[in-house]
C-alpha cells in the first residue's frame, strides 16, 4: 500500500498562473479582427439586401415576360403597397379549349403564379414608384399583359439608402435590366432601339 504525505500531494498539484503578456496580446488581436469583420458586415447589410431585392424584382419581370409568350392566358403584375409585396398572377380561364377568345368575354379566376416567388419589401427597402409606358404610378398597382399583344414598357424604382435602382422591362425584351443611380439624380430610362427602328426599312 502506497501512502502519500501532504507535502507530496502539494508537489503534484499543478501551478495555476496568470495569463502571459503574449497570450493577452493574441486574444486582443483576435477580438479586434472579429469586431472589424462584424462591423463591416453590419454596415454593408443594406446595400447587399437592396441588391438581392433588385434581383428578385428582375426575376419577377422576367417571369412575366415568359408567361406572356409561353402561355395563352392573361398575366398580371401586381403590387400591394399595404403589405409591400410584388407578385405575378395568371388568369385561369373557364372557357373550353378551342373557343376563339376574341368572340367571348374573358372569364376566369385570377391566381398567384406559384412558380414565381413573391417579392417582399422591407421598411428600409421600398418600391418607390412604377412607370408603365411613361405613366407614373405610386402606391399599389396592377398591370395586365395579354398574349400576342404588345406589352407596355415597365420600370420599377427601388430605393434603399442613398441608392435608387430602376428595373426595366422593354416591350420587345424577354429579360429585364437594372440601372443604378443616386436618389437625387435625374431619372435614367432605357431606350428600346427595336421599337425606334421598327418603321425604318434598313432596320
Amino acid at each position: 500500500m502506497i501512502t502519500l504525505s501532504n507535502n507530496s500531494m502539494t508537489r503534484l498539484a499543478p501551478r495555476r498562473g496568470a495569463f502571459t503578456l503574449v497570450e493577452m496580446i493574441v486574444v486582443i488581436v483576435i477580438l479586434s479582427i472579429l469586431a472589424g469583420v462584424t462591423t463591416v458586415r453590419m454596415t454593408n447589410t443594406l446595400p447587399r439586401r437592396g441588391k438581392v431585392t433588385v434581383q428578385r424584382v428582375q426575376n419577377v419581370l422576367d417571369t412575366l415576360a415568359h408567361r406572356q409568350v409561353a402561355s395563352q392566358a392573361l398575366a398580371a403584375l401586381v403590387y400591394d403597397a399595404n403589405v409591400g409585396e410584388l407578385w405575378v398572377e395568371r388568369l385561369d380561364s373557364a372557357a373550353p379549349l378551342g373557343e376563339n377568345p376574341t368572340t367571348r368575354p374573358i372569364e376566369g379566376q385570377w391566381r398567384r403564379d406559384t412558380l414565381t416567388p413573391v417579392v417582399r419589401f422591407e421598411k428600409d427597402i421600398r418600391l418607390d414608384a412604377a412607370v408603365f409606358d411613361g405613366q407614373l404610378e405610386r402606391g399599389s398597382f396592377r398591370i395586365e399583359v395579354a398574349p400576342n399583344r404588345m406589352r407596355p414598357s415597365i420600370e420599377i424604382d427601388i430605393a434603399f439608402g442613398n441608392t435608387l435602382e430602376t428595373v426595366s422591362l422593354l416591350p420587345s425584351e424577354m429579360r429585364s435590366m437594372s440601372l443604378s443611380e443616386e436618389a437625387t439624380n435625374v431619372r435614367l430610362s432605357p431606350e428600346d432601339l427595336n421599337a425606334e427602328g421598327a418603321g425604318d426599312e434598313r432596320w
